[in-house]
């Protein structure tokens, strides 16, 4: 028996956590019955092969007096030749089935039937017989053998899981849909924290996969008294994909509780404890030119989940935007349609509530606070927060430095906005009050960024080149820590899933795989951050000590701004006094600006709504201006900025969109006159903290220390 561990609460050491290495239900419950012998296959029969964790169809060649099945099949479009044991190989019309085909006859015994066993329960059983033809029978019907048989089934294995049918796809009335205008916004917000039941604990559960091609799409934070995490085995198999398992995982038990299935194609993207509602969407071709999202009723003590409601979602872009999405109640689902359009749907009246364009360039995602009551939307030049509900405005914080992510602290009471640069944080009581900012430079960036709280005192961010976690100090005022994922455990699947990393009640839930021998398993489990020896290593730490560039470093400038390098040179040596360095030719620490064209981006624009909706298509190569302090050859601080384009534009006659986009294409060394460079500057070896924590499948090994 092979195990995975995740630690227990308060210990650096872990307890060992076993989920039975179950292939599949289906090939357990094969190897209840007794084998078959010789004479089950025949030569030329047509039947599926388990190869490789995956079933693979072929034909028999010979099978010898032990029941081993000689096969020829394809791997990667090569013929092979193998030998199996009967357990794995079937025919093609037992695929999904509970048991291998057996012969049922009636009660009267005047009828009999070749056929596997796809479901049953106390009155009946369903069959599939070799034409893949299905036949439902009453139990009382079949003979005293065949009752024995089922009854016997019931007592070792719970019915197999049914597929529910998908509910016909509608498409909601748009027209309904109110504008958001920006109104004035209060100077106090009421607190929204995180429910009280919503609490992890840390361990983890193992389990198998079915196939080949399965994936974990998401692993949901759901809480509970048995700390439940929902998570969807999902099957990137071309044609023919298996269906989409949830499974709930109990963190308190430590072990995978129950399960259910939804129809292949069927991706979860959300789930609300409160209201007992799944969220999933499926796409309605390669190119998603469209998204269908589905709301379904299920718990963790649900045989079926039950489908409510599935409508139709077009989208206006094609790169995945419409992967975010959340159920507010039983009446309200706010969905990401495209990347600067979020849309916010009534599910019960079947129509669209209200839309939000974001007015960001780069488009950094908005979040939900915990109790779910405001929805909060980063942009260039402010943070506006909504009522998620309504879309009535609720505030509208300005931002100078931009607003790259946005995290509401699981109490509800502050806000933290990561910029350019820094990272700010409002009381969300106090609005009106100045806010404190914090010089966060290893972790700040111009583009999409994500922060999360870890209790009171830290924020975790992804760093600028998506490497690593950095977990920052308010009360530092440094990054603290760094955590890394192993990536021969923990895969980096952003493109292929949608949310397998959360973290909820300052617990990191991930997902995880391990491969012990020829076996693919997953795991999904959580840990307690900061971790093991973090806070023990640096609650001494002054940031004094690792300042590098401060007043009186000596400093040179480099200036690469073509026709601009006059202006650019006197805005740095402008930079240079304010902060009270000096210049020298022959000084390690390099001041380096640079102004140039950035690659063409496409973009679209669209006007109307519902099926009135007119789209045009921009194309718009940027002029990008860049600040960097190196220290030697390692960047210690840096800035940027770029032309964009209008998030909306209002066009008279004869102005076309283009027109309209290249007036905003033009050099920017103004840029260099408006950035604000911190006087203190951190010695880049420590940029991204003082020590490193693997993230592993074993939970958190710290690797470094100082």
């Amino acid at each position: 028996m092979s195990h995975f561990t995740f630690p227990t609460e308060g210990h650096g050491t872990w307890k060992m956590v076993a989920i039975g290495l179950v292939m599949t239900l289906n090939v357990l419950l094969f190897q209840l019955e007794s084998a078959w012998g010789a004479d089950r296959f025949k030569k030329e029969d047509q039947v599926e092969v388990l190869f490789l964790n995956s079933w693979l169809p072929g034909t028999v060649i010979e099978v010898d007096r032990r029941g081993n099945v000689l096969v020829e099949f394809q791997f990667a479009n090569v013929p092979k030749r193998q030998v199996f044991a009967d357990a794995s190989v079937r025919f093609v019309y037992e695929a999904g089935a509970m048991t291998k085909s057996r012969t049922w006859t009636a009660l009267t015994g005047k009828f009999k039937i070749q056929a596997s066993l796809l479901s049953f329960d106390d009155l009946q059983v369903v069959l599939r017989k070799p034409d893949m033809s299905e036949l439902t029978v009453k139990l009382e019907k079949l003979s005293e053998a065949d009752q024995r048989f089922v009854k016997n089934l019931a007592k070792t294995v719970v019915s197999q899981p049914i597929v529910p049918s998908l509910p016909p796809t509608e498409q909601f009335d748009e027209s309904a849909s109110i504008a958001i205008r920006d109104e004035s916004s209060a100077t106090s917000l009421a607190e929204d924290p995180l429910p009280n039941n919503v609490r992890m604990v840390q361990g983890g559960a193992l389990f198998a996969t079915d196939d080949f091609f399965d994936r974990l799409g998401s692993v949901l934070p759901v809480g509970g008294e048995d700390c439940w995490l929902l998570a969807s085995l999902e099957s990137s198999k071309p044609g023919g994909a298996n269906p989409t398992r949830l499974l709930w995982v109990s963190l308190s038990k430590k072990k995978l509780e129950a399960r259910q299935l939804l129809p292949p194609g069927e991706s979860l993207l959300d789930y609300n404890a409160k209201v007992r509602r799944a969220l999933t969407k499926s796409d309605t071709d390669q190119a998603r030119s469209s998204t269908i999202l589905t709301l379904w009723d299920v718990s963790p003590t649900d045989k079926v989940a039950k489908p409510i409601v599935r409508w139709q979602n077009p989208s206006k872009d094609q790169h995945g935007f419409a992967d975010w999405a959340r159920i507010l109640d039983d009446g309200s689902v706010l969905h990401r349609r495209s990347k600067q359009e979020y849309c916010c749907w009534d599910p019960v009246r079947k129509e669209l509530r209200y839309s939000v364009n974001q007015q960001s360039f780069f488009a950094p995602v908005g979040v939900i606070s915990c109790g779910r009551k405001y929805f909060v939307l980063p942009e260039d030049e402010a943070v506006r927060i909504f009522d998620s509900q309504s879309g009535k405005l609720a505030a509208r914080l300005p931002v100078s430095d931009g607003a790259s992510a946005v995290s509401m602290s699981e109490d509800g009471i502050r806000l933290a906005v990561l910029g350019k640069s820094s990272l700010t944080v409002w009381e969300l009581k106090s609005l009106d009050k100045p806010m404190a900012i914090y010089p966060a430079e290893s972790i700040g960036t111009p583009f999409a960024g994500k922060i999360a709280w870890v209790g009171n005192d830290h924020v975790i961010a992804t760093s600028p080149n998506k490497q690593l976690q950095v977990l920052f100090s308010l009360n530092h005022k440094l990054p603290l820590w760094s955590y890394e994922f192993d990536m021969t455990a923990v895969r980096e699947n952003e493109f292929d899933s949608y949310r397998t990393r959360e973290l909820v009640d300052s617990h990191f839930v991930y997902a995880a795989s391990t491969r012990p021998g020829d076996i693919s398993q997953l795991a999904v489990g959580a840990v307690k951050l900061p971790g093991p020896k973090v806070l023990e290593s640096t609650s001494s730490i002054d940031a004094n000590n690792y300042m590098l560039v401060k007043r009186g470093t000596a400093v040179k400038l480099e200036v690469q701004a073509g026709e601009h390098n006059a202006t650019v040179a006197a805005a740095l040596k402008d930079i240079v006094d304010k902060n009270g360095w000096r210049i020298s030719d022959n000084a390690t620490v390099t001041i380096l600006a640079s102004m140039k064209r950035g690659e063409q981006q496409n973009i679209t624009y669209s006007s109307g709504f519902g099926r009135s909706s007119q789209t045009s298509n921009v194309s718009l190569t940027p002029y990008v201006s860049a600040l960097q302090i190196l220290v030697g050859k390692d960047v210690a601080w840096q800035s940027a900025t770029q032309s964009g384009a209008p998030p909306v534009m209002m066009l008279r006659s004869g102005q076309t969109a283009q027109s309209e986009v290249d007036k905003w294409q033009r050099p920017y060394p103004e840029f260099f006159e408006n950035t604000k460079v911190p006087e203190n500057i951190m010695d880049p070896k420590f940029k991204f903290g003082f020590g490193t924590t693997s993230i592993t499948n074993r939970g958190l090994v710290p690797k470094s220390a100082p």
